[in-house]
């Protein structure tokens, strides 16, 4: 497969930013923004089988976007305790270009009464933030002033994951076990080169190891299932290279998980039970700042 496409798009809106300190800070903003995104993806995928009880296969994902801009045009009306404060412009681009490659292979087999079930994974890509902003601003009573903010950030991602599953019947029911592994690496490097805004280069490497057995088996229209997962994680957190023990973590959790669904005339009446963790996103975890003007910082 391959694919390629140009999409052209515009946003503009109007903003009140109302902030609450010692004094009130309201500010009123009319946002023209627009810009185009050039993006071309191309996958390869190939799958043998051997006989009725073994097969083998792999995928490759290729995804670039050597080209996506906006142009931002912001003017802004500031207000302090309700007087007329400043009048504030800026204007500039945003480019965000990107690359990723991705990597998948499988085997899933049959051995008697047990059935195997492994795949690998390997993900590589980097994306850029690069921004310039000219802003012009007047203060009541003063002259025109302007400041010009250039930033930098470049995030580069690896991941290699496996997850082995093995299951085969077992006293009138089924039995399932197996493993999980990651492997990630993510670096972000951010700069400023009029330091109004702090650089930050940062590293996260983490390693997570899983184990997880389950047991399924119906009791006459009783479905039942029981099982129990373990991780242990270690994310280990490096700025500008040296390790930072603060910021590091290691986790061990056990997680239970229960279903029991039985029929209950046309109905059917289950009951769940599991634990889990949701941790964010590397995205979430961005040093990216994106500069608005001198109020505001996303």
């Amino acid at each position: 497969m391959i694919f390629g496409s140009k999409t052209e798009r515009e946003d503009n809106k109007s903003l009140i930013q109302e902030t609450f300190l010692d004094k009130t800070w309201r500010q009123e903003s009319d946002l023209r923004t627009g810009g185009d995104r050039r993006n071309i993806s191309a996958m390869l995928s190939l799958n043998y089988q051997f006989n009725d009880q073994h097969s083998v296969g792999a995928r490759y994902d290729y995804d670039r976007t050597p080209h996506s801009w906006w142009d931002v045009d912001m003017r802004t009306r500031v207000m302090q305790d309700g007087t007329p404060y400043e009048d504030n412009t800026s204007q500039g681009w945003q480019s965000l270009p990107g690359t990723s490659h991705s990597l998948n292979v499988y085997y899933n087999g049959q051995a008697g009464d047990w059935n195997i079930d492994f795949n690998a994974d390997g993900l590589w890509s980097y994306d850029k933030t690069l921004q310039d902003m000219l802003e012009r601003y007047t203060t009541t009573g003063e002259d025109l002033q302007e400041q010009n903010v250039t930033t930098y950030n470049k995030d580069e991602n690896t991941l290699y994951a496996a997850k082995l599953v093995i299951s085969r019947p077992l006293w009138e029911g089924n039995l399932s076990f197996g493993g999980e592994y990651t492997y990630t690496d993510h670096e972000t490097v951010y700069r400023n080169e009029q330091g109004i805004l702090a650089d930050d280069n940062s590293n996260i490497k983490e390693n997570a190891a899983s184990a997880f057995l389950e047991y399924s088996r119906a009791f006459g229209p009783v479905q039942a299932q029981a099982g129990v997962r373990y991780e242990h994680i270690t994310s280990d957190y490096y700025e500008g290279g040296v390790y930072m023990d603060d910021q590091s973590r290691t986790y061990d959790n056990v997680f239970p998980t229960l279903a029991l669904s039985v029929p209950v005339g046309k109905a059917q009446l289950s009951l769940n039970y599991s634990g889990s963790i949701y941790r964010p996103g590397y995205w979430m975890l961005r040093s990216n700042i994106t500069y608005i003007n001198r109020y505001t910082y996303e």
